[in-house]
């Protein structure tokens, strides 16, 4: 029951979300979309804005999609999970160091490609910009976009994050919510709970213990 709530919630997420990744008036122009593979065997799959990813069970990656002359055609290493943006792709390898491929940067902003150094329990892609948690200390670090504070994220110690297209979220170690990045309908202000998993989109949506689903921000009260 649990398991299809979370898939359910996961389902919900893409709808509420609008395509966290859909890409900016600033981004390249798209090439040919290109099919998935048809002999693919793969064990997870990952969507992002115009390109979805999945891995096999050895932890190689394919991307299709707009694949945009190669630019997300995933590098050849293994990877243990792959997160993806609005223009980019992060996978974590096995040592849990990450590397990002794709489009990372527009004009003068930071690249979204270039991770800080360390080892991650996690990383989540969004717009222009991506988050992590370092593995040793629990820490959140962001990189690429300066836009709206995204990559200044609150100090603390955190259990998982989520990158949307202006705002992130993320769960302290105690449960609790925080988000940060634009507000403009209160999709950064999360509410009193203690949470097991956090979603970033058009909504901001969180699951606690017992799969109960809190939401909040202008596409959670549409």
């Amino acid at each position: 029951m649990r398991r299809a709530l979370h898939l359910l919630v996961s389902a919900a997420w893409v709808l509420v979300s609008g395509g966290c990744g859909k890409t900016r008036a600033d981004d390249p122009r798209p090439g040919d979309a290109q099919p998935p593979p048809p002999a693919w065997k793969g064990t997870r799959v990952y969507a992002g804005g115009d390109v979805s990813c999945s891995l096999d069970r050895n932890g190689h990656a394919v991307c299709w999609g707009n694949l945009l002359n190669g630019k997300f055609n995933p590098p050849p290493e293994t990877f243990v999970e792959l997160t993806v943006g609005g223009n980019f792709v992060c996978g974590l390898r096995p040592d849990r160091t990450p590397v990002c491929w794709g489009f990372g940067k527009h004009g003068s902003m930071n690249s979204a490609l270039d991770p800080p150094p360390g080892r991650y329990r996690e990383i989540s892609a969004g717009s222009s910009y991506g988050c992590g948690i370092l593995e040793t200390e629990s820490k959140l670090v962001c990189w690429g976009s300066l836009d709206y504070g995204l990559t200044d994220p609150p100090d603390g110690r955190f259990k998982t994050v989520a990158a949307g297209g202006s705002h992130a979220c993320a769960l302290r170690e105690d449960g609790s919510a925080v988000c940060w990045g634009l507000n403009m309908t209160g999709v950064s202000d999360a509410p009193a709970g203690r949470f097991e998993r956090v979603y970033a989109g058009e909504a901001s949506c969180a699951l606690d213990a017992d799969a109960r689903l809190t939401c909040w921000g202008f596409a959670a009260r549409a």
